[in-house]
């Protein structure tokens, strides 16, 4: 009988029910949606805050979108029952594999903008690309194949704790299946070309089959060790298939089977970090947010959403092509760019859980010229304007020149860029358009008189109908990854809405 009575108290006691509501410290409001979790289970806050979870779990984990994350502990769930979460809007630097080390001159700049500017986090490389890992890893298997030849971070739990103490948000960033150690060490888990060879892209790195346990397991296992080491968010990069058609991977190369392997990915990472005081968060392309298919890579803004709580759009207006969104050269409008494309993301996901990647080096594919406080600065702006819950900036050396009190400063003065007719493509009427064009290409008889020798006619109409084909190619690629409805897409529209018509 004893016994008996002991199994009971002993059941009711390590599978308690927990209340208790989540408020903003601040405002003292209840925030609706707010996620508490153990090892094993997640509840969500109703309209009042209020959640209910049965756990016999040390520690229970409280996190909502632009808040920070907390965790408290079975004793300090007896003493009350509101849990204060405190808003955060993340400014982040990228720091890349070399810069992350407290002695590198790149990795002071950053410390010393950010106590010297609203910037208040840092997303660190941990993995990168080659399949380096930046500390010192404890698992057996990247110790194996090299992974740790070159670390730059001697003591990873110190050097967050260290950030953590000057106020800094600190995030993992993982590259996931673009892995060149991992593919050639395992080539059983790799990319195959056509001839089942492992494929090397053009920038000479191996890609792991996203379909493959193995390759997943090798990264949740490194994304759980840095969980364990207390970073406040888990980035995971090159969450996708390659961008390339022709490849062998161990299932048919089809949209479905491309988004379930990304999405099963997903899934286990939530299931195996849900034990941590931490957010996931995503990078995609910034065409993703356009387009309903996966663009070939396993990857839409619906289907990431499901296991991730933040998504992280690269719109860097560098990597968008001529006359996207009508533009001669997306660079010049960097206000219109990231918001338009933000916009359109709304009608997946809720604006607090996008987090844009942001432009901040020199463009590489038009004029080249740098950008600099004003050309972040509207980025920015335009993020703000979307009610994100914050942003990221990019340069692959991690210098930061123009992040500064001024580029602030322009952040909330600086009026928005207005578009010129002269830059724009498909948005002005049939009628202005052809008197442009024709205004601005040389009559045949001018072009005869500018030469001392006379160019035949034959060659003119060839050079005007070479100019028309490739302006016409251009365009139609820009759609054709894009795919805005051609009849009902106005930009202009959805710059001023909330994007909900789109």
């Amino acid at each position: 009988m004893i016994k008996i009575l002991f199994f009971i108290l002993t059941t009711i006691y390590t599978y308690a029910t927990f209340s208790g509501h989540v408020v903003d410290i601040n405002s003292g409001k209840a925030i609706k949606g707010a996620m508490v979790s153990d090892a094993k289970h997640m509840v969500k806050t109703d309209e009042n805050g209020t959640f209910h979870i049965d756990t016999k779990a040390e520690h229970l984990q409280i996190k909502a979108y632009g808040y920070l994350p907390i965790r408290v502990s079975n004793f300090e769930q007896f003493s009350g029952t509101s849990y204060k979460l405190k808003p955060f809007k993340l400014k982040a630097f990228y720091v890349n594999f070399y810069a992350a080390n407290a002695k590198s001159k790149s990795f002071k700049n950053i410390l010393k903008k950010i106590k010297s500017t609203q910037m208040n986090a840092v997303i660190i490389d941990i993995k990168d690309v080659k399949g380096n890992i930046s500390y010192d890893t404890k698992l057996s298997e990247p110790k194996k194949i090299g992974a740790t030849k070159i670390t730059t971070i001697s003591n990873l739990p110190k050097f967050i704790k260290d950030l953590k103490e000057m106020g800094i948000y600190t995030i993992a960033r993982i590259a996931v299946f673009k892995d060149t150690r991992q593919a050639k060490k395992f080539p059983s888990r790799a990319v195959k070309d056509a001839n089942g060879r492992v494929w090397i892209d053009t920038h000479d790195t191996a890609w792991v089959d996203p379909h493959s346990n193995r390759a997943q397991n090798y990264t949740l296992n490194i994304a759980v060790e840095v969980a364990k080491a207390g970073f406040d968010e888990v980035n995971f990069d090159y969450i996708r298939f390659p961008a390339k058609e022709g490849l062998r991977f161990a299932k048919a190369d089809t949209q479905a089977n491309r988004i379930s392997a990304i999405e099963n990915f997903l899934y286990r990472a939530k299931k195996r970090l849900m034990a941590y005081p931490l957010f996931i968060s995503v990078d995609i392309f910034g065409y993703v947010a356009w387009n309903k298919t996966d663009t070939h890579i396993g990857q839409t803004v619906a289907s990431l959403a499901k296991h991730t709580d933040y998504i992280s759009p690269m719109l860097y207006p560098s990597g968008f092509h001529k006359w996207t969104l009508g533009y001669s050269d997306p660079t010049a409008y960097p206000y219109q760019i990231v918001k338009a494309s933000i916009l359109k993301a709304h009608s997946d996901i809720e604006p607090n859980r996008i987090r844009p990647w942001l432009q901040s080096f020199r463009d590489y594919a038009f004029s080249r010229k740098d950008y600099k406080e004003y050309e972040i600065a509207q980025q920015i702006k335009a993020s703000d304007d979307c009610n994100t819950t914050g942003w990221l900036l990019w340069n692959p050396s991690s210098r930061y020149p123009y992040v500064n009190k001024h580029m602030f400063d322009l952040v909330k003065h600086s009026a928005i860029k207005r578009v010129k007719t002269s830059d724009q493509r498909g948005r002005i009427s049939k009628k202005k358009s052809s008197k442009k064009t024709k205004s601005k290409k040389l009559s045949k008889k001018s072009i005869e008189k500018s030469s001392s020798k006379k160019v035949p006619k034959r060659a003119i109409d060839k050079k005007e109908s070479r100019h028309k084909k490739e302006s016409k190619e251009s365009v139609n690629k820009s759609i054709e990854i894009i795919k805005p409805k051609p009849k009902l897409f106005n930009l202009d529209r959805l710059l001023e809405s909330d994007g909900s018509d789109y």
